[in-house]
């Protein structure tokens, strides 16, 4: 390992830390990498730049072949491929020396006539500020450039460095063909850097010279903006699915109004359970006469609609007015006869509209008597729940009972306080209370979007085996449920699909009955088991059956213990089965937290890393907060990356059981990246 040194309070390698190169606190710029101690644009040949710093992706057991691919413990990087020994004109180097002596630290294949740390033989670092040529340490610079203060330059580009060493040109001035030269920069572009941009969409210079965008971002109108995910918009700063969003349906600020929910981009009308939508309009189809039953299936003549079906004549004990059955003894609108309404004070007694007022010295039921007037001793406020006790100040009788309002936003039912907005015993008015099964949205019982009501409970028809495709379709024994059809053909694999605005963070740490594990481990694992059915790639896996959870970003649903503190997928070698979430060299700072979600067939089961942090010293500035969810039925698996600070790259998605096959959680389906708060993926089973 190259010599380190202590820069605020960690220990950095000054030849490649772009943040510290050469010396503490001496940052490159975004476009820059940083080289044998000295900040220049691109890397010196046979390297490339990941993460910032430059590397040779034939040797590197981190980046190998490409960044970000690390290959497994007890194996090295040659000729760009993970393998056990290394290939022919490369070294197998280590702390150790180069026959691997007693080292305890991994091994690397090395091409001694390049690599710095092992220049000419193995653990022969060249000194900070020299290359690796040809086996000899020197100050030697790839064609096209000369060293200058110890690093290598284009003359004829470079504005510190314009024509010959240290010959530094002036603010508005750049160099070109080595000589300084005033910059015309075209209009709205300004000089940053010694070049000319447009800082309304540079992302390396977003708003003001220097101002860089985060990875993910990129620069709209000089402000940094997060990139949203395909069949994604921005709306008001955050990313949206304008084909389901009720706020912003078809288009942004497109709110749909109350009572309806965006569907393929359109507000529709959602009816109330029992309703149907009928001619643009919500109809009860078992008492409406124009559609009896079904949409346009109209009752002929003086026939109603009782039960979904015309007849004659209405039950025992109910009068037909207009298209309804009514009792006309209770019915205060229709008492005694069609249209015979009581007025306001009277209810309907034995079909005889009774006032609450003195009869024969006495009171009508149900009022009472207090003091010279007849009332109702419920909701009076001058006697409530007694003659002469009144309800003072903004309080209200409520049953007998003087009540405070409810807060602002609420609605009162009863003695209680509730949203009918949301409460499913009280749904859009009080006392309806929703059938099993259902939820109440936006004041209307129904199911969530993409789910159907049937028999008792909301389901997926696009994936429940009870009711695929349609209510009461039953896939027979063997088969599933796959985009609605029965089929023999299991899922073989997943894909990445935008993640919709249900897909939130679920604070397992925070759940009732949750269980800690691992707290303040490094390279740990334990075996929890599985609460409930999951179909993981073409296995079924069964209530009960181990999962693997580790300290290092990762678990492992074939329930093996294995706590490797890093690798790439796919791959034959072990762990497999793997789901990665950042797969890297991690440690607990506090314990991993694992709960369930919700009620069958609809759970969710939630792993939290909280607060993880990087191995093997607890470094203030990382904090990592993520989590997998795996959801019941719909075997959805869902990433979610709440807090991310000080990240590095990991590996990052989903590997079958044997290890051939794999699909990344990473911008364009990579295996490996840095992750960024507010992330979220979701992985779709499909056949």
């Amino acid at each position: 390992m190259a010599p380190q040194v202590l820069c605020d309070g960690r220990c950095v390698e000054l030849s490649t830390d772009r943040n510290n190169c050469g010396v503490c606190a001496t940052r490159c710029a975004a476009s820059q990498a940083c080289v044998a101690g000295r900040c220049q644009v691109g890397c010196p040949e046979p390297q490339s730049a990941c993460e910032g710093q430059c590397t040779n992706l034939q040797t590197d057991r981190a980046n190998c072949g490409t960044c970000g691919t690390a290959c497994p413990a007890g194996q090295v990087c040659a000729g760009g491929r993970c393998a056990v020994e290394c290939g022919a004109s490369l070294a197998l180097c280590g702390p150790g020396g180069a026959d691997g002596g007693a080292s305890s630290g991994p091994m690397t294949c090395a091409d001694t006539s390049t690599d710095r740390l092992h220049c000419g033989s193995c653990n022969n670092p060249c000194a900070l500020g020299e290359l690796c040529v040809r086996g000899v340490c020197s100050v030697a610079c790839p064609e096209g450039q000369t060293p200058c203060q110890g690093r290598c330059v284009d003359l004829m580009t470079d504005s510190q460095n314009c024509g010959f060493c240290r010959a530094m040109c002036a603010a508005a001035f750049g160099c070109q063909g080595g000589r300084c030269r005033r910059l015309d920069c075209a209009a709205g572009a300004t000089v940053c850097g010694g070049a000319c941009t447009d800082l309304m969409t540079d992302r390396y210079n977003c708003g003001m010279c220097g101002m860089g965008c985060a990875m993910g971002s990129v620069c709209r109108a000089g402000r940094c903006q997060r990139v949203c995910a395909e069949g994604q918009t921005t709306c008001s700063e955050r990313c949206v699915d304008t084909r389901t969003d009720a706020a912003h349906c078809g288009m942004c600020g497109n709110a749909c109004p109350t009572g309806n929910l965006c569907l393929a981009g359109a507000c529709t009308v959602v009816c109330q359970t029992g309703q149907m939508l009928c001619g643009g309009r919500c109809v009860d189809p078992s008492t409406d006469r124009a559609h009896c039953g079904g949409c346009g299936m109209a009752c002929p003549g003086s026939q109603v609609c009782v039960g979904g079906a015309c007849m004659t004549a209405c039950p025992m004990g109910q009068t037909a007015c207009g298209t309804t059955c009514v009792n006309t003894s209770l019915d205060p609108a229709n008492c005694a006869r069609c249209g015979n309404a009581c007025a306001a004070g009277n209810a309907c007694v034995d079909g005889v509209c009774r006032p609450f007022a003195m009869v024969d010295g006495g009171c009508a039921p149900p009022s009472q008597q207090c003091g010279s007037v007849c009332t109702t001793i419920l909701s009076d406020n001058n006697h409530c729940g007694r003659c002469g006790t009144s309800c003072g100040g903004d309080r209200a009788c409520v049953r007998g009972a003087c009540l405070a309002p409810c807060p602002a936003g609420n609605d009162r039912c009863g003695m209680a306080c509730t949203v009918v907005q949301s409460d499913v015993r009280n749904c859009g008015r009080c006392g309806n209370v929703c059938p099993t099964g259902q939820s109440c949205l936006m004041g209307v019982c129904g199911c969530p979007a993409g789910q159907t009501y049937c028999t008792d409970r909301c389901v997926a028809l696009a994936t429940d085996p009870v009711h695929c495709g349609r209510c009461g379709n039953a896939c027979p024994a063997g088969q599933v449920c796959l985009m609605s059809a029965c089929t023999a053909a299991p899922p073989t694999r997943y894909v990445t699909v935008p993640a919709p605005d249900t897909v939130r963070f679920l604070d397992a740490c925070a759940a009732p009955g949750h269980t800690n594990h691992m707290d303040g481990a490094d390279d740990a694992s334990e075996r929890v088991p599985l609460p409930f059915a999951f179909r993981y790639w073409a296995t079924n896996l069964t209530a009960g059956a181990p999962v693997n959870i580790t300290s290092n970003g990762w678990i492992g649903l074939d329930g093996t213990p294995n706590a490797s503190l890093g690798g790439s997928i796919p791959t034959a070698s072990a762990p497999n089965a793997v789901i990665a979430l950042h797969w890297t060299d991690n440690m607990n700072r506090n314990p991993m937290c694992v709960a369930t979600f919700g009620t069958a067939p609809n759970r969710q089961w939630v792993v939290e890393w909280d607060a993880h942090h990087y191995c093997c010293s607890d470094e203030p500035g990382v904090s990592l907060t993520y989590e997998v969810i795996l959801s019941e039925t719909s075997n959805f698996i869902d990433f979610v990356y709440q807090t991310i600070a000080g990240a590095r790259g990991g590996t990052a998605g989903l590997e079958n059981q044997t290890g051939p096959a794999a699909v990344g959680a990473c911008p364009g389906g990579a295996t490996a990246c840095t992750p960024t708060t507010g992330t979220r993926v979701r992985f779709q089973p499909t056949p």
